[in-house]
C-alpha cells in the first residue's frame, strides 16, 4: 500500500468516530471499492459541515435523511450521526 492510499480500518475507525456505529453495507464495500467509501468523507464534509452551515445540524441531519431512507446504509449512517451529536 503506498502513502496516499488510505488504510481500510483507519477509514472505518474514523467514520465510526463519527457517525456512532459504520452502517453493514459501508463495512462490506470498503475492501472492494474503498475509494468510494473515502470520498463519502469529504463529501459529506461538504454536505454537512461541522461549523457554520447555512443550517443548524438538526435541521441538515433532517433534509439529508429523506433521500437516504430509499436507500438503507444512507438512511442508518444519518440516523447513527443524529444520535451521534445528540450524545455529545
Amino acid at each position: 500500500m503506498n502513502e496516499s492510499t488510505p488504510d481500510i480500518r483507519a477509514v472505518l475507525t474514523g467514520m465510526s468516530q463519527s457517525m456512532g456505529k459504520v452502517p453493514p453495507a459501508i463495512a462490506s464495500a470498503a475492501p472492494v471499492a474503498l475509494a468510494m467509501v473515502v470520498q463519502q468523507g469529504p463529501s459529506s464534509a461538504l454536505a454537512m459541515p461541522p461549523e457554520n452551515g447555512a443550517l443548524d445540524p438538526e435541521t441538515t441531519t433532517r433534509i439529508g435523511g429523506r433521500p437516504g431512507i430509499l436507500h438503507y446504509a444512507c438512511a442508518l449512517a444519518m440516523a447513527n450521526k443524529a444520535k451521534a451529536r445528540h450524545s455529545q
